[in-house]
């Protein structure tokens, strides 16, 4: 159950970054490289949407609806987003290749979930809870999964309305 905490937070760490990442102002955007062409900051969206389909998909894998909905509504979300960013643009490409990102990552968390909750598996409970989770109602993990993205839409959000107080802050620490 430990490792299984462990990921849902990593999970919603990734996510947050993400967000911090496609909202805040330009300066401020994490970088691979100095100048960026296309091609790298598509590999950025679609890498960074297959690592948050993978760890949401081993995270919450009974409720593999919901993760879905969580990585392609964060991916059309944000991108949304940036509409109201003023050094950002929303483009349509920019969110498909999120969602593509997002789906490949999940199939390959799919592809991988009978290996790593296997017997010997990393992650052996998982498998054991697949077992157990016929039931229909809202259990606590639910309750968290939707807990947690309710605090992820606020996070965006208020990354969006506190955008320039946050460059101005950042700023300061970056002069310091």
């Amino acid at each position: 159950m430990q490792g299984q905490k462990i990921l849902s937070i990593t999970a919603w760490a990734v996510l947050a970054f993400i967000a911090f990442a496609a909202l805040s102002p330009l300066d401020l955007r994490p970088q691979l490289t100095k100048t960026e062409p296309a091609l790298v900051v598509m590999i950025e969206r679609v890498g960074a949407f297959g690592v948050l389909g993978i760890l949401f998909l081993v995270s919450y894998a009974e409720r593999p609806r919901l993760v879905c909905l969580v990585v392609f509504g964060s991916a059309i979300a944000l991108e949304f987003a940036q509409i109201f960013v003023p050094d950002r643009h929303a483009r349509l490409v920019d969110a498909l290749e999120k969602i593509v990102g997002g789906g490949a990552g999940i199939l390959l968390g799919v592809a991988l979930l009978p290996v790593l909750t296997s017997a010997g598996g990393t992650f052996s409970k998982i498998g054991q809870k697949l077992l157990r989770s016929s039931q229909k109602t809202v259990d606590s993990e639910s309750r968290e999964l939707l807990v947690g993205f309710f605090i992820f839409a606020l996070f965006a959000l208020a990354l969006v309305i506190f955008q320039d107080l946050g460059r101005e802050l950042a700023m300061k620490i970056i002069r310091q």
